[in-house]
């Protein structure tokens, strides 16, 4: 994972500690507001392949295609649809279509960003790394609370992000270390702080929606 000095990892702790997920972790949350959570990441998690794939067409470094590709290729199951990230997705509270629900304001900042992000490999390295780095917390907190609501104990939706995490942040780690001169190296350090920062304001959305759905007593 990067350590570069010049990444400011502050905005990646914020996040990696970030208040939603010590609220996803509590066992009393309602159906609802579960559904709320995995509504809004449906987005993101619907768009990341497309956005690989246009990464590897913005770039005209082999080096750069050959990493994106196989986080892609993982992305969308090895070549089977049943393992796809997305399609274990939807399987994750049966009953409930995370296709359903519009998206709230800051989703469709994070998604704006995002398919801005990729008019340039470099931008769109930056928002790999910087959506990489967060990934398993979110699943890890997300996996948490649909656990807690189903009494189930394990989920293949979280069980591939274990296996495979540590190649996707293997790839992006090579990709900038060793095949991104030192300007493209900056432009893609400004942009996964600005992805952290969009990344931030998604996990609060989530977390003030998610407490918006509180069902307060009547007074006596």
């Amino acid at each position: 994972m990067l350590t570069l000095e010049n990444f400011d990892n502050r905005l990646l702790d914020r996040i990696t500690e970030h208040k939603l997920m010590k609220y996803l972790a509590t066992d009393d949350l309602t159906q609802e507001q579960v559904e709320f959570a995995l509504g809004q990441y449906w987005y993101p998690i619907h768009f990341f392949p497309d956005f690989l794939a246009h990464v590897i067409t913005k770039s005209d470094k082999l080096e750069v295609k050959t990493f994106v590709s196989k986080v892609l290729y993982q992305e969308l199951g090895e070549g089977s649809l049943k393992k796809s990230h997305e399609v274990l997705f939807t399987k994750v509270l049966p009953g409930f279509d995370v296709s359903s629900m519009a998206q709230n304001e800051p989703t469709q900042q994070l998604m704006s960003l995002f398919e801005q992000s990729c008019k340039s490999y470099e931008t769109g390295v930056g928002f790999f790394y910087a959506t990489e780095a967060l990934d398993l917390t979110i699943v890890t907190g997300l996996s948490v609370a649909i656990k807690n609501l189903r009494g189930k104990s394990q989920l293949p939706w979280e069980t591939i992000h274990l296996v495979q995490e540590p190649d996707h942040t293997d790839c992006v780690d090579s990709i900038f270390f060793n095949h991104l001169n030192k300007l493209e190296q900056d432009r893609v350090i400004e942009a996964t702080h600005d992805a952290w920062i969009a990344w931030d304001k998604f996990f609060c959305g989530i977390y003030d929606g998610m407490k918006n759905l509180i069902k307060e007593p009547c007074a006596a």
